[in-house]
């Protein structure tokens, strides 16, 4: 489940922390970084599908840009942003934080990558508690990096300053899975951490790309434009339910 989103000089936001509950309504005016918000989880969303950084934010073929695409995602006149993400998986005593800074000029490349383990009380030996900080390993030769001891965390320090690392490294669970030392009783949790990322829905409804005939489908689309056809597509007791949950909300 995710918990808590940070930013950090994204869009309009110089720093912002966001608690994620299981329902999280945000209220404001016009222009005041609502939607800059959903499209942050968007992001990560498309980073974990992709594993890179450049589809993710100005899209591709099969992917349209996020609002604002490459010029407008670092808060003027940063040339950076960092966007955190806290999720916690059914063992309610482990955390995983994502973390990704992002150069958007003069290219747009990873600065920094990591991701961290986390136990949340405190009866386990130093190993099982220990958080693992990495940075960006692939492309990297022994002697672009060492990896030091700071208490109970070890940090992998980068010397090189490669262009055009658009790719992440952490965004795959079986590369996560061979770096941080946890228990046996993590390994759901670090699956439940990476299907909360890669299953963030973003919904959008265009009500112009609604009335078009769609076929029957499981699955709606972002836009709602097969509405019609999910609909059409459930069991005759779940339409039931859906009929009389929209009668109770229109009825007045």
């Amino acid at each position: 489940m995710l918990k808590k989103l940070i930013l950090e000089n994204w869009k309009s936001f110089r720093y912002a922390e966001l608690p994620l509950d299981p329902l999280t309504v945000l209220i404001g005016t016009n222009a005041s970084g609502k939607s800059n918000v959903v499209e942050a989880l968007e992001f990560l969303q498309r980073t974990f599908i992709r594993h890179d950084i450049r589809p993710a934010l100005v899209g591709d073929f099969t992917l349209p840009p996020i609002r604002g695409g490459l010029e407008g995602s670092a808060l003027k006149p940063n040339k950076e942003f960092t966007l955190n993400i806290i999720a916690g998986g059914n063992n309610l005593n482990i955390d995983f934080i994502y973390s990704i800074t992002i150069q958007t000029k003069p290219e747009i490349k990873v600065v920094q990558e990591l991701i961290k383990h986390q136990d949340l009380q405190n009866d386990y030996s130093i190993e099982n508690s220990k958080i693992i900080d990495y940075l960006r390993t692939e492309h990297l030769t022994q002697s672009d990096y060492t990896i030091e001891s700071i208490l109970d965390h070890k940090i992998l320090c980068v010397f090189n300053d490669n262009l055009f690392l658009t790719q992440t490294n952490f965004t795959d669970i079986s590369t996560v899975d061979s770096f941080i030392h946890h228990r046996n009783d993590s390994e759901e949790s670090l699956a439940d951490f990476f299907y909360s990322l890669q299953n963030i829905f973003i919904i959008n409804p265009l009500p112009d790309r609604m009335r078009n005939y769609s076929q029957l489908s499981e699955d709606i689309k972002s836009d709602a434009s097969n509405i019609a056809g999910v609909l059409a597509g459930l069991p005759d007791e779940k339409k039931t339910e859906i009929e009389n949950t929209l009668s109770k909300y229109l009825k007045d």
